[in-house]
């Protein structure tokens, strides 16, 4: 499986995704997207996760991001 990249940095950023992929939207629809965005990435991650077997390195080379970034995704989303 490859990644997909959408940004040109490692990791998709909060401004980004308001500034490149929601530039037309008002603030509170851009919150709300943004909201969406994040509750879809953990359940991606969660996901990925399970088909890996909790293998954190198969894991973040099949979702296209570092170990680093995907640890710090599990932190944020408290995935045990």
């Amino acid at each position: 499986m490859r990644a997909i990249m959408l940004s040109p940095e490692p990791e998709i950023t909060l401004d980004f995704v308001q500034e490149k992929l929601l530039p037309d939207l008002a603030q509170g629809q851009r919150e709300q997207e943004t909201h969406v965005a994040a509750g879809r990435e953990e359940l991606l991650i969660r996901r990925v996760l399970k088909e890996v077997g909790g293998s954190r390195s198969k894991a973040a080379e099949k979702l296209g991001m570092s170990r680093s970034t995907l640890w710090r995704k599990i932190s944020k989303y408290q995935i045990g």
